[in-house]
């Protein structure tokens, strides 16, 4: 799952449920004439 970087709501929902932040991919997503980060989340059945 990717989320937005500054989108903490997102992030904060995610990681409730069981998502970890596996990394981040920097200058990936382009809005607006900006660059964004995204954040990489998963979950792994089991742990």
């Amino acid at each position: 799952m990717n989320v937005i970087e500054g989108n903490e709501a997102a992030v904060n929902l995610y990681k409730k449920f069981g998502f970890k932040v596996e990394g981040i991919l920097r200058d990936r997503y382009y809005k607006n004439g900006r660059y964004y980060n995204i954040i990489v989340m998963s979950k792994v059945k089991g742990e």
